[in-house]
């Protein structure tokens, strides 16, 4: 007896596959379109499953560490920014203080 539990389309980086998923007996039968096929036992798809699992960690690891950077990076844009307008308010401090001793001279 054999029947499909998965017929869905997966996108990548080269376009989509037609992603079918079929229960031949025993075994499952896993198509990537008409270029890959894989028949596997119980055993072997836990294996995959495994494989999987720790890729999916791994690249969403990968994105986490992405967003912390661009996180950190817009605070210290935000910091850099706040400490230029410190200095800049002080440079317009002095000089209206050296404007103010000018003018008592006079």
């Amino acid at each position: 007896m054999s029947y499909i539990i998965h017929d869905t389309k997966l996108s990548h980086s080269g376009g989509t596959h037609n992603l079918e998923v079929e229960i031949d007996g025993d075994q499952a039968v896993i198509r990537f379109g008409s270029s890959f096929t894989l028949r596997l036992d119980a055993q072997e798809v836990n294996q995959l499953t495994d494989v999987l699992q720790d890729t999916l960690n791994e690249v969403r690891d990968v994105r986490r560490a992405g967003r912390q950077r661009v996180e950190r990076r817009r605070r210290q844009r935000a910091e850099d920014e706040m400490i230029q307008a410190g200095i800049d308010a002080r440079e317009t401090l002095k000089t209206s203080k050296l404007d103010l001793a000018q003018c008592s001279d006079v």
